[in-house]
């Protein structure tokens, strides 16, 4: 895999502009709560008075317990799943449906195993009708970006776990959204591979000016990468506390071994009541 130092110094596009709600806020929160009916007719509450601003070009992530709803918020930011009270706005519009302005990453590539990679990754654009030769011109230099140069022609099931994210990821920047919400992006991966893709996932959000908000178990991936995390409790999900990371991104992989670092996934550890050695 290149560098990426080498991979940075490849020509970009601008940042896309920034129009928010006029604070600087690419998404906001107030007092959000979502609640579902389960099967025998229970009400269950699945997030609860959540409030929360991100500033536009800043990366946000956000840990908590299985089930505390972290998939659920991003699924709301995103549009794809309805909130029951309370308001939530991307770059200033209310939220009632998916929209242009988010690319989205899960945790499964969901790749089209009969299209090749150049072929998923242009899908957006075919989807969007954005012109081909722009399209085609944008696809290779994102897959240079992330060390895939001439894979165009692979196809997903000929690509090892961590290209496929990248190709995933890829897909998501084909239209140059402002935003990018990640779910668990690389929690299937091994633990090399995910520290790789951290690092390339950094360099792209901070040379790209994209905001990121990530949903993640991973303590340590979340400091490493973010602005601010934030820690949910346990069903329904509510905000326990945010911790600010306050070291400038992106951060050498050196940062991990630092006692800042040490400092703040421990804190976050001890608040989720979480102190054995494994990730949360």
């Amino acid at each position: 895999m290149s560098s990426v130092a080498a991979r940075s110094a490849l020509s970009v596009p601008r940042a896309t502009s920034v129009v928010d709600d006029g604070r600087g806020q690419h998404i906001v929160l107030r007092r959000l709560r979502k609640t579902f009916e389960s099967r025998d007719g229970t009400r269950v509450t699945a997030l609860d008075d959540i409030s929360l601003d991100v500033a536009a070009g800043s990366f946000i992530s956000v840990v908590g317990p299985t089930g505390c709803g972290k998939t659920t918020l991003l699924r709301i930011i995103a549009g794809l799943t309805r909130y029951s009270d309370g308001d939530v706005l991307v770059r200033g519009e209310r939220v009632a449906r998916p929209c242009r302005d988010v690319g989205i990453v899960f945790q499964n590539p969901v790749l089209l195993p009969w299209q090749n990679v150049l072929q998923n990754v242009t899908l957006p654009a075919r989807i969007m009708r954005l012109d081909k030769s722009e399209a085609l011109r944008r696809a290779t230099e994102l897959l240079a970006l992330v060390g895939l140069t001439g894979y165009g022609s692979k196809y997903p099931q000929e690509l090892s776990g961590g290209m496929q994210q990248r190709v995933a990821l890829v897909r998501a920047l084909m239209h140059d959204p402002p935003i990018l919400l990640l779910d668990e992006p690389f929690g299937a991966l091994d633990a090399m591979t995910r520290e790789a893709m951290n690092v390339e996932l950094a360099a792209i959000c901070a040379t790209r000016g994209k905001t990121a908000f990530l949903i993640t178990h991973s303590i340590p991936e979340a400091v490493f990468l973010s602005d601010r995390v934030l820690v949910l409790s346990p069903r329904p999900g509510r905000l326990l506390m945010t911790v600010d990371v306050n070291v400038p991104r992106p951060r050498p992989i050196e940062f991990m071994g630092t006692p800042r670092f040490g400092e703040l996934t421990t804190e976050i550890r001890r608040r989720l009541g979480a102190f054995s050695t494994r990730e949360q």
